[in-house]
């Protein structure tokens, strides 16, 4: 809602205005022009008739009256497509059947490719630029993320990439403010811009198959880039995630593990890992108690001892005005950070080793609950096909898994806030159809004639759904907004035209003539609007400019749409339009005769 306000706004605050010049300022405009004309024509007569004499008059110069002969030849192309469309017209009309299948196989094409076509929130958009998040094991030393992150920089670098960028441990609180991850010394970010001329995806992929140990479940590549757009549709917009709840963490773990194997094998997810780090190494520290008390040292003193040899001892505070910097006192260089070392520290002349047992764990940095249950977390990134059909290959993956009672999985993600998003379009577009529905229906005084528009007009949409699967595009909130779009404008074609048909009626005109005439005479405005309408997002479909990749959807989904309406319009809508009208005025025409025999028999009874 947020990315499509304004366009809204644009295209009813547009729309309004041009109903008001249309109903204000164009008629003045066309009466005073036919006025200075036939004021022209007048003058230039009367000037023929004194210069020509009684009874001669000059021809007039109207050449700024006759049309030209580009414009004649343009006439006489129209007046030929005219004919061409009122022979189909005839043949529609006396095929019926055949009108029925054009309109079953519309319908069919448009079910067949809303359920085969991608879905997705919204269009990849390729940014030139690859995000790579690096997530080794928790506790690996900060030297050794360097190392590896330096690994992905010297491939990027050798297929051709410059202006990398790095962030390497724990992010700083500005990055932290805008968005960032807080990171810690296992966890590393490089931005690596894709060299021009090249596709993003497929320098993605190059750069996973160079570092095919860290793809293995370490490295994550995002193609959204870092604009106000690629952090809308980032990783959150085309992640597949699987949430594993058991009844201990532990367990929760080991299926996690489990389902990660089995979705890394699905092509249409990449970079596969679990989602949250969920244990690091530690070093538990358990006192001897009973050597300490023969000894006589206390628990302080061994702690202190520990403190000095693992990370340093406050001894005081270096005070300058308003700053004071704490004074640590530790073992020169490394020395600090081995455990061996601390250990033989002496307390009182007795060996640390001695007063102290230790053994290396594994405990969690954080404990995801849902429904107070621990939940283990797996994602992926869709790679093709769209948010539906990973989800769907997911769900099959997890099906082939017996998982023990008390332990259950729920796949969420992008599919889920896609699915929220067609809903509440949906929902748009139903209030859309329901006032459309009323001005129908205020509009031609009737029931009928507004549901045939609502009935046969939504076909139109079947050729937005084909020209979006012919360029490749998917079905996201984008090309759903092109399609409500364009069914809009063929609303207004199908309007124009059965009013055009109705006025005929009016005038005593047949069934068959009155949609013959109105279709000839609505002919042009209705294919000048469409042809203004494809050549103007004629562009877009291309891609060019500054997120023309956003509007690509949209533009095809217009053009496709446009195009299919017109065979909409043109045929299947009149002929509908006749043959409801042929059928009501039949019935009334025996409810007529019904009645009129009824009053005969009465007449007759009363004689």
């Amino acid at each position: 809602a947020a990315l499509f306000r304004d366009l809204s706004l644009a295209v009813v605050m547009s729309v309004g205005g041009s109903l008001v010049l249309a109903l204000t300022l164009m008629p003045v405009m066309i009466v005073g022009r036919r006025r200075r004309t036939a004021t022209a024509v007048t003058t230039e007569g009367t000037e023929g008739t004194e210069n020509g004499g009684e009874g001669v008059a000059a021809v007039p110069h109207t050449s700024h009256l006759t049309p030209s002969t580009s414009l004649a030849t343009l006439d006489r192309f129209g007046a030929r497509c005219a004919d061409i469309y009122e022979m189909g017209m005839e043949w529609s009309l006396k095929s019926p059947l055949a009108m029925l299948g054009l309109g079953l196989g519309l319908f069919g094409v448009m079910v067949a490719l809303m359920i085969t076509l991608p879905k997705e929130i919204l269009p990849q958009v390729d940014e030139g630029m690859v995000v790579a998040g690096l997530k080794l094991p928790e506790g690996t030393a900060i030297e050794e993320t360097t190392r590896q992150a330096a690994r992905i920089e010297g491939a990027a670098k050798q297929m051709g990439s410059r202006g990398i960028y790095s962030r390497i441990g724990i992010a700083t609180d500005e990055e932290v403010l805008a968005g960032a991850e807080p990171g810690t010394s296992a966890t590393g970010q490089v931005l690596i811009p894709v060299p021009d001329g090249e596709d993003a995806a497929a320098f993605a992929q190059k750069l996973r198959e160079s570092v095919p140990d860290l793809a293995a479940g370490a490295l994550a590549l995002d193609l959204a880039g870092q604009s106000e757009f690629g952090s809308l549709i980032g990783r959150e917009g085309r992640l597949v995630r699987v949430e594993i709840s058991a009844r201990t963490l532990r367990e929760a773990q080991v299926w996690a593990d489990s389902v990660r194997r089995r979705l890394a094998t699905l092509s249409t997810l990449s970079d596969v890992r679990d989602a949250y780090a969920t244990t690091q190494p530690q070093i538990e520290v358990e006192l001897e108690r009973a050597r300490l008390a023969e000894r006589g040292i206390s628990v302080e003193a061994v702690r202190r001892a520990l403190q000095g040899g693992l990370g340093g001892v406050e001894a005081s505070e270096l005070r300058e005005t308003d700053r004071r910097t704490p004074i640590r006192v530790r073992f020169a260089g490394n020395s600090n950070e081995d455990l061996e070392i601390a250990l033989q520290t002496p307390v009182n002349g007795v060996p640390l080793s001695q007063l102290v047992s230790w053994k290396e764990v594994r405990a969690p940095i954080e404990v995801v609950r849902v429904d107070q249950r621990p939940v283990s977390i797996v994602e992926g990134l869709v790679e093709s096909g769209g948010t539906s059909r990973a989800t769907s290959d997911v769900a099959a993956q997890l099906a082939q898994l017996k998982p023990p009672a008390g332990l259950t999985w729920a796949i969420t993600g992008a599919d889920i806030e896609q699915r929220r998003t067609t809903n509440e379009l949906a929902l748009v577009a139903l209030l859309s159809v329901a006032l459309v529905f009323l001005v129908l229906a205020g509009e031609f005084a009737s029931f009928t004639i507004p549901l045939v528009v609502m009935i046969t007009v939504p076909l139109s949409a079947a050729g937005g759904f084909v020209l979006l699967w012919l360029t490749g595009q998917s079905i996201n909130a984008v090309s759903l907004i092109g399609i409500v779009v364009m069914i809009g404008m063929a609303d207004n074609e199908a309007v124009v035209k059965l009013d055009a048909i109705r006025r005929f009626r009016e005038m005593g005109y047949s069934i068959h003539d009155a949609v013959l005439h109105g279709g000839r005479q609505r002919l042009r405005a209705i294919t000048m609007t469409s042809l203004t309408t494809i050549f103007g997002v004629l562009p877009l479909v291309f891609g060019i400019g500054s997120g023309g990749a956003l509007y690509q959807p949209l533009a095809a989904a217009v053009i496709g749409g446009a195009i299919s309406a017109q065979i909409v319009t043109f045929f299947l809508l009149p002929v509908a339009y006749a043959r409801l009208q042929a059928w009501t005025e039949a019935r009334e025409a025996k409810r007529d005769a019904r009645q009129r025999a009824l009053g005969g028999a009465v007449a007759e009874g009363s004689r």
